[in-house]
């Protein structure tokens, strides 16, 4: 049973398992909640960042980093090194790919699975915002947005009560050694061109059950109005 479900599925399961393990105090719900954060945590290591749902837009972002904004709260509130010490990796890696693939104003735009939609995240924006210390755009300027518990009630509130508005210093924050930016293991390679005028960003691999965004192409322009082209499923 611990192992079917979606990848986001999988992720909020464990998050909320280990939280009511630790309300409970019973150790041996403790134990077994905390070993299955760190064996999905290894298992992204072997299959790739976000298992099957890499760089997913919204909402299954949201659930994503949700998840292991949570799971970071959690650790700190609890003492636990090891899972700090693994959900610092996963944020230093999630932040590398979202800084491979964010404009000058900081949107995140980014090929990836479960792409029902466009290649947008408005959490992902916020969090990556903060991270480099950017002004924050669209919904997330107003403080109401911060309240929403779909968008900034959940992870971009829960890291800044953690860590502030920003900018982050990765080696302190995260206890990050060496370059912040290297990028994870990822189930299907990306490929990033970029220059201070546009950036292109493609994956390789071929159509799934769930639709692809395969590739994207931005173009900067002011604030908040870039021009953004993308494929699903290696069709333009």
């Amino acid at each position: 049973m611990l192992s079917s479900g979606t990848s986001n599925f999988k992720w909020m399961a464990a998050c909320w398992w280990w939280g009511w393990a630790l309300k409970s105090k019973d150790e041996n719900k403790i134990s077994l909640s905390s070993q299955r954060i760190l064996d999905l945590y290894a298992e992204e290591k072997t299959i790739g960042h976000q298992l099957r749902e890499q760089t997913c837009p919204q909402p299954h972002d949201t659930f994503h980093r949700g998840a292991h904004a949570v799971i970071r709260k959690l650790a700190v509130e609890s003492n636990n090194s090891e899972i700090l010490a693994a959900n610092n990796q996963w944020w230093v890696w999630r932040l590398a790919l979202d800084h491979a693939g964010a404009t000058p104003d900081g949107q995140v735009i980014l090929p990836g699975c479960r792409g029902d939609g466009g290649p947008f995240t408005q959490i992902g924006d916020s969090v990556y915002r903060m991270f480099q210390g950017l002004p924050q755009q669209g919904p997330a300027k107003s403080e109401k947005w911060w309240k929403n518990k779909i968008y900034g009630g959940g992870a971009p509130s829960i890291m800044r009560e953690l860590h502030g508005d920003g900018p982050w210093d990765a080696r302190k924050v995260f206890d990050c050694e060496g370059p912040w930016m290297n990028l994870p293991k990822l189930r299907l390679p990306m490929d990033v061109d970029r220059d201070s005028n546009e950036f292109s960003a493609h994956l390789i691999g071929s159509p799934e059950d769930e639709p692809i965004i395969s590739s994207v192409k931005v173009k900067f322009g002011r604030v908040g109005h870039h021009t953004i082209t993308f494929e699903k499923n290696w069709e333009m």
